[in-house]
């Protein structure tokens, strides 16, 4: 599937920070919504040493609006310090679009 559509729920989406995150404790996706609303989700680590890391969490109110949605995966490690990823851009479709 090439498209995202609002309230998609099965979809996983891959991030890589380019560099080991070894010793982190958390990644979190800062997420700004069409319209300038932010919240953020919790990712899943794939694999510590190559720095990267997943969400699949989505449920019907993940995405529900259409529009850019910016995605700035963020990762704290143990000792307080953290580490950010490109931001990424993710458009969703509305239904028969």
């Amino acid at each position: 599937m090439s498209k995202v559509y609002v309230n998609q729920t099965k979809l996983r989406i891959n991030f890589d920070f380019e560099t080991s995150i070894t010793g982190c404790s958390s990644v979190i996706i800062n997420v700004r919504q069409p319209g300038g609303s932010t919240t953020t989700w919790t990712a899943t680590v794939n694999d510590l040493a190559s720095g990267t890391a997943y969400f699949e969490n989505f449920t019907t109110t993940t995405l529900p609006t259409k529009g850019t949605y910016y995605l700035q995966p963020t990762t704290t490690f143990s000792d307080g310090t953290g580490a950010s990823c490109e931001t990424y851009k993710l458009k969703v479709y509305g239904e028969y679009e």
